[in-house]
């Protein structure tokens, strides 16, 4: 009867094979979802804006922060005041599919912080140099309300 010898050179190809594969699949570079934004006017929200990321404090610290880079939610404000919103995600932080009345106010003196009425409810809105756009998606709060939950919706400006 013969017997198999035991070839510890070929086992231990074998094994860093496996380890190699792992390896490279584990490290393979995720999908570059980013895109170059549009600049725009500091004071006009008009466009089309690609929602990117959303933060979130329950209560205080640490903030949850969801990255929709990925994907597709579109934020359309015309100059007829109706906001269209689409999204290829069907659970997201952010307003509701479809249309909303919309109304923006530009700040005096060339601020990049504005006035925003999203279906007649008042939220903070910004508008950065680098074409970065924030909505708070709670409605802004009063002088002396202190809110428990804070939502930041962060867009860049596709168009």
């Amino acid at each position: 009867m013969k017997t198999k010898k035991f070839k510890p050179l070929a086992s231990l190809l074998l094994v860093i094979s496996f380890c190699v594969a792992i390896f490279v699949v584990g490290c393979a570079k995720k999908d570059n979802c980013s895109i170059e934004p549009v600049i725009g006017a500091l004071d006009d929200i008009t466009g089309t804006w690609k929602q990117i990321r959303a933060e979130q404090v329950i209560g205080g610290p640490p903030t949850i922060v969801e990255d929709y880079s990925c994907y597709n939610i579109l934020y359309s404000f015309n100059k007829n005041n109706v906001l269209k919103i689409v999204s290829d995600l069907n659970d997201y932080l952010g307003f509701d599919v479809g249309e909303h009345p919309f109304n923006f106010t530009k700040s005096p003196d060339g601020q990049i912080y504005h006035q925003l009425l999203i279906n007649a409810v008042e939220h903070s809105c910004s508008i950065s140099d680098e074409s970065i756009l924030t909505i708070g998606l709670e409605p802004k709060p009063g002088p002396l309300d202190l809110p428990s939950t804070s939502t930041t919706l962060y867009f860049i400006r596709t168009r």
